[in-house]
């Protein structure tokens, strides 16, 4: 893979209570808490096998300990998120990283069935013409979205129908993506969409998985 392509992983501080919130009647905040934790650990490990430059962006403590040991452990900087929402957050970081790289992806922590693969399908869409590439989310986001360098000019114009005032959190994000694309002409290329893990009905499809990536506890 070239590394003039750059993958910022997306994630939060491990926090029970904080994180996998829709989990915690399942789970209990703290077993959410070590599920979004090794869900972590799973992507880096992931992202890692993909052999370009990587970063992580975390919204919340970047000092904490289980942080601190992925970032040695996977040989991952830490970096903070910034910006008042989501959207705001992940054009930051596309703002900084695409000055420097031919694209750039951004990938979440919550797919238990990404693989290495994948980044390089995106990657190829990217160099290879694509303005925007991306993985679907069976329930309607996205489970990565990657971006080309370009012009500046036509960049910023691709960021923000990407990430502006943005439904996040619902099912519409993947369709109102593809309609903000659409509105401004943009190329863009998509793989099959994956599942990830946000609901309890999440939890029994990972534990019937012949060999699950993620043990729950």
């Amino acid at each position: 893979m070239s590394t003039s392509c750059h993958i910022a992983v997306f994630s939060k501080t491990p926090i029970p209570g904080a994180v996998k919130t829709r989990l915690i009647p399942a789970l209990g905040a703290d077993g959410a808490a070590t599920l979004h934790h090794r869900l972590l650990r799973y992507t880096l490990g992931v992202v890692c096998r993909a052999g370009c430059p990587r970063s992580l962006w975390i919204a919340g403590e970047l000092a904490h300990p289980a942080l601190l040991d992925a970032s040695d452990d996977f040989g991952i900087g830490l970096r903070s998120q910034q910006g008042a929402d989501l959207g705001a957050r992940m054009k930051c970081a596309m703002q900084r990283l695409l000055p420097h790289a031919d694209a750039v992806l951004i990938v979440g922590t919550d797919c238990p069935v990404l693989k290495a693969e994948h980044f390089d399908q995106i990657f190829t869409a990217l160099v290879n013409g694509c303005e925007v590439a991306a993985i679907p989310a069976e329930d309607g986001g996205y489970v990565l979205i990657g971006a080309a360098r370009g012009a500046l000019a036509r960049r910023e114009i691709v960021l923000d129908a990407l990430f502006d005032d943005m439904p996040w959190s619902t099912d519409q994000v993947m369709t109102c993506t593809r309609e903000r694309l659409r509105q401004i002409g943009a190329s863009w290329h998509e793989l099959p969409p994956l599942w990830d893990i946000d609901r309890p009905e999440d939890l029994v499809r990972l534990t019937t998985m012949p060999r699950p990536n993620v043990p729950i506890l």
